[in-house]
């Protein structure tokens, strides 16, 4: 029996041990637990002659606290049984389910008859149903013990040699075995004194602990698992073999799937997760299929008989150049070299939530994008990080290759979009991409390296504007001097002063009023901004809104306010005014402006005619002067 069966097979005895079992009043034989040490360094036995039930029960044996080799006897079952299989474990199964309420006959033959009961069990206790006796099943079955054994020490392991075949056994003729899948083809494993039910796993905690640098060699799956973290696959371990030099042999397997003692994949199962890290030397994935990306930054990965529904980044040249994949696997995604000037992966950003984590001021020094980012909200950089040693910050917009000759070459570029990015890390930069949005900069010598900003860049104060480097960049917008002190929470607003900084062109794309406002100025409503949103054509959604109320979480009008001005002009394109009152008169310029259940005590007056035709007054409006286009 093959090492990956034989840890099937302990974790049922182990299961049974621990949710525990006692003898039934028409059995005669009692389920003993196993030492899964030892049952995972000894080659199976032949299976022994079926058993005859006695005429009568005879008294349970007392458990003893040392197993020395996992038997098929009538007092243990150590492996999956499923149709074909003959032996004691099989009398003792038959007798389980007889005690169910089934009745078969006792021979340890696992015929058509035996099959059909366990896929009847199984059905009516909630088990997959394929005809299979393993973990579950067993625990299903034999849920009640009378003593849970202690494991002592095992004994000196029997070591399969390397051309070991499993044992053969004659089968009935009226029974037939089919083979589920082609088998999964695998070294033979020596010693192999690091397999305990522990790295057997059907749930996601145990899988953590199981990857971790304290798991084990080998981790072996028994269901599909999700994730909605990342994953980290660390640690050294040797898997029992030895080098041809005679040093420990290192090594990290990752198995999804189960097989019987014959090497065939009875099942195949799927571990997702956004991101699998694999730092672990050595390291596969075997048998079944990882749903995400995977970043490698060790030698010797390799992928056997396993789909990989993502991308695989290698961290490094070695990484790349010693990886190994089987012709019978699949990578539906890009394998590429990625060089990120980051010390670890955490840099290294996927998403959203990955890259503000990482210009947080507890992020790294490093942001490094894999693919382009939109954000309908403000973005800032802040904390102080150092670079070996030196005091730098850097947002990568872009990956690299590094060739033969250790020259780089970038492989490509990406876009960075949100209404705003705050600079405040001290020596800031940003390379090689596109920018979308409005940069406001607080941090002297920042840094804008081969990058296209497609919006404007304003400094909070002079020494920022005139330490800026600009190296080979394009900036469509302006370059100026702002005072943003108010601008982080302008967008509700009680004062005169708040909202006038609240719709200028360094405002927000919604201004909220939660007071009347009077003031004897002239005010403009200018700039173009973003609501998070795409229009039908893909495009972002530009938008505008001063809201005159306040309202609650049901969206239910609470209050409504008045702001007195003699002039609002409105320069900002799909702007619009809802709920409250205006009093003076409003002077648009812009198209597609709307009016919405809003009264105006005054004039509405257009600059331009595709001003006046696209205008758009709804609801319960109300204007109380004229509406005439007025070009002087």
């Amino acid at each position: 029996m093959n090492k990956r069966l034989i840890a099937s097979v302990s974790c049922a005895a182990l299961l049974l041990s621990s949710t525990g079992l006692a003898s039934h009043a028409n059995s005669a034989t009692n389920l003993v637990a196993v030492d899964a040490v030892a049952a995972a360094t000894t080659s199976a036995p032949a299976p022994a002659k079926p058993a005859t039930p006695a005429s009568k029960p005879t008294a349970p044996a007392k458990t003893t606290t040392t197993t020395t080799q996992a038997t098929a006897t009538s007092s243990t079952i150590t492996r999956l049984l499923a149709l074909g299989s003959v032996g004691g474990d099989v009398t003792l199964l038959q007798t389980l389910l007889n005690s169910n309420g089934y009745v078969l006959k006792t021979d340890g033959i696992f015929g058509e008859r035996t099959l059909v009961a366990v896929k009847d069990y199984q059905g009516k206790n909630s088990l997959r149903v394929d005809g299979i006796v393993g973990p579950k099943t067993l625990a299903k079955l034999a849920p009640v013990v009378a003593e849970v054994v202690k494991p002592a020490e095992p004994a000196t392991p029997v070591v399969p040699a390397e051309t070991e075949k499993p044992t053969e056994t004659t089968e009935p003729k009226s029974e037939k075995t089919e083979t589920v899948t082609k088998p999964v083809e695998e070294e033979a494993e020596e010693k192999v004194d690091a397999v305990t039910s522990a790295s057997i796993v059907d749930n996601a905690a145990d899988f953590e602990k199981a990857i971790s640098k304290d798991g084990k060699w080998i981790i072996c799956t028994l269901n599909d698992l999700t994730f909605d973290k990342e994953l980290v696959l660390e640690g050294e371990f040797k898997n029992g073999k030895k080098n041809a030099d005679g040093t420990d042999a290192i090594q990290r397997k990752i198995a999804p799937y189960t097989q019987d003692d014959n090497k065939v994949v009875l099942e195949r199962f799927t571990i997702t997760a956004p991101k699998l890290t694999i730092k672990s030397p050595n390291a596969r994935i075997q048998g079944g299929t990882f749903k995400g990306d995977i970043y490698v930054e060790v030698p010797n990965f390799r992928i056997v008989d396993a789909t990989v529904e993502g991308n695989i980044y290698f961290l490094n040249n070695e990484a790349k150049e010693t990886f190994n994949i089987d012709e019978k696997s699949t990578i539906k995604g890009k394998r590429e070299l990625i060089n990120v000037d980051a010390t670890s992966t955490a840099s290294i950003v996927r998403d959203e939530a990955d890259f503000e984590k990482a210009i947080s001021k507890d992020g790294s020094w490093i942001a490094a994008l894999l693919k382009d980012l939109t954000f309908n909200k403000d973005l800032t950089m802040e904390g102080e990080f150092k670079n070996n040693d030196t005091v730098d910050r850097k947002i990568g917009l872009y990956s690299q290759k590094t060739l033969e000759d250790k020259t780089k070459v970038f492989t490509h570029n990406f876009t960075l979009t949100a209404p705003r990015l705050f600079i405040k890390s001290p020596m800031p930069r940003m390379l090689n991409g596109t920018f979308n949005g409005n940069l406001y900069v607080s941090s002297d010598n920042f840094k804008l390296e081969n990058t296209k900003v497609n919006g404007s860049v304003y400094f909070t104060t002079e020494s920022a504007k005139s330490t800026f480097n600009n190296v080979n960049s394009e900036i469509t917008g302006e370059q100026e001097l702002v005072e943003v002190d108010a601008i982080a929470s302008a967008s509700v607003v009680t004062d005169e002063a708040n909202f006038e900084k609240a719709i200028s062109k360094h405002g927000k794309w919604i201004i909220c009023l939660e007071s009347d406002i009077t003031t004897d100025k002239e005010l403009a409503l200018e700039g173009e901004f973003r609501n998070g949103k795409f229009a039908t054509d893909g495009t972002h959604a530009f938008d505008r809104k001063i809201a005159l109320y306040t309202q609650d979480d049901k969206k239910n009008v609470t209050g409504e306010f008045t702001l007195t001005t003699p002039k609002l002009i409105i320069k900002t394109p799909k702007a619009r005014i809802q709920n409250g009152t205006i009093k003076g008169d409003l002077y648009i310029s812009a198209p597609g402006v709307r009016l919405i259940n809003t009264k105006v005590e005054g004039n509405v007056y257009f600059t331009t005619q595709e001003a006046k035709d696209t205008f758009s007054p709804e609801g319960t409006y109300s204007i109380s002067g004229v509406q005439e286009l007025k070009t002087n």
